[in-house]
């Protein structure tokens, strides 16, 4: 294995044992991208018919797929810059899934578009409001565009926890007396928040 690949993974501290950090990291991979599309398939199975649920199934597997990539794209990026910056907690991991998950979307979705002259108007809330007058985003435009972002960066914080609370659990390694792992380092526990 590259050694500066092992360093990244292992944090900076060399260890030997990538073997079992790199399949905790599949598995905390594989799960935090499951974690929106279960929450996606549990909704729209409270809200359709029974009938439709091979349609449901099909939603959640492309999901899967989008999320599966959204985390291996920018998830896994942040993550190991933080390991290898020693700075991975579950705070820290918290504002990256947040980050990640919300900022694609408030680039993407910026709703200032000055070349149109065009207006929108939809229901928000229960209400029908004007989302953009005259190619200007209206309060309601911005408060929903915020919204949105604020969501999907939820999505992304919960994505990461579950992914923090996996790795944690399957990076453990059996701890010989004086509580420290074969490397010198100390094996991380799920209280691990400093």
């Amino acid at each position: 294995m590259n050694a500066n690949l092992s360093r990244v993974l292992s944090g900076g501290r060399g260890s030997a044992k990538t073997g079992n950090q790199w399949f905790a990291v599949a598995v905390a991979t594989f799960l935090s991208a499951s974690v929106v599309p279960v929450i996606l398939l549990c909704v729209s199975l409270a809200i359709v018919d029974w009938q439709d649920v091979k349609e449901e199934l099909s939603v959640f597997y492309i999901s899967l797929l989008f999320s599966l990539a959204w985390v291996v794209m920018l998830g896994l990026p942040a993550f190991f810059l933080l390991r290898f910056l020693h700075r991975e907690r579950i705070t820290t991991l918290l504002a990256a899934g947040f980050v990640t998950g919300g900022l694609p979307l408030a680039i993407l979705g910026w709703p200032l578009d000055t070349g149109s002259r065009s207006s929108f108007s939809t229901s928000w809330h229960g209400q029908f409001v004007d989302m953009v007058k005259d190619g200007v985003p209206t309060l309601y435009g911005w408060l929903s565009y915020l919204e949105e972002v604020a969501v999907i960066g939820v999505m992304g914080a919960i994505s990461a926890t579950t992914f923090w609370y996996v790795w944690v659990y399957f990076s453990r390694r059996p701890e010989p007396a004086g509580g420290l792992s074969g490397d010198g380092s100390k094996t991380p526990t799920l209280d691990q928040v400093k």
